[in-house]
């Protein structure tokens, strides 16, 4: 499978288990691209089957807060267009509205609570 993986590179538990947990995707043959602001804290290069997408955040003079969700879903949309993802797996909490990227404003989305929930349908 083409994997999207979504987490925050910080040391926390975001990044740990989406680094470990694309490590072993990987080691079994899958294509895992990690997406994230830079390399997660247990990063390590040279995997086969692993890359890092990294999401830049354009400065925008207008708003003093970076504009970080809008550049991930950007980048999210580019990668699984270019790679033809089969998936992507967040490791934090998106907006609704920005789940679906890939498939449009009908795809099915996980909560974290496991269930499955449908995003508002837009106007």
């Amino acid at each position: 499978m083409n994997i999207g993986m979504v987490c925050y590179a910080s040391v926390g538990g975001s990044g740990v288990v989406a680094t470990e947990l694309a490590h072993a995707l990987a080691d079994r043959g899958h294509h895992v691209h990690v997406i994230s602001s830079e390399p997660p804290f247990r990063w390590r290069a040279g995997v086969a089957g692993l890359s890092f997408e990294r999401v830049e955040v354009p400065p925008y003079p207008l708003f003093r807060e970076p504009q970080y969700l809008l550049a991930l879903t950007n980048t999210i949309a580019r990668v699984a267009e270019q790679h033809h993802l089969d998936i992507v797996h967040a490791h934090y909490a998106v907006p609704a509205r920005d789940r679906g990227v890939s498939r449009g404003p009908d795809a099915d989305a996980i909560g974290g609570d496991g269930s499955a929930e449908r995003p508002a349908a837009r106007p």
